[in-house]
């Protein structure tokens, strides 16, 4: 199948001019979004707030994911798309071999 999802990124985020210092930004946009999500989890925790029994409940998952895509686009995204290429793949494969087998 090939790497086309991940070449659409490469492509795309080559085109973004990196002299306006974009990557960076998005950087430290996402390292605050995670230092004060955290930040608010661990002061609810210490305050008897934040769940129960389960050590992790309440835990701002959504906020951690968002700062470490903006974080790391040049890595995460590919790798993303990676995984998700494979699977496409490894679908494509299987469903080839089940059609070619009823055939």
């Amino acid at each position: 199948m090939g790497n086309q999802l991940v070449d659409g990124w490469n492509k795309f985020w080559n085109a973004v001019p990196n002299s306006a210092g974009v990557s960076t930004l998005l950087a430290i946009a996402g390292g605050a979004i995670m230092a004060w999500f955290l930040f608010s989890w661990f002061w609810k925790k210490t305050r008897g707030g934040g769940g129960g029994g389960n050590a992790m409940q309440g835990f701002p998952w959504w906020p951690m994911g968002v700062g470490l895509l903006l974080t790391a686009p040049a890595f995460l995204i590919p790798t993303v798309l990676r995984v998700i290429q494979a699977i496409i793949g490894l679908v494509d494969t299987i469903l080839k071999t089940v059609t070619q087998t009823l055939s």
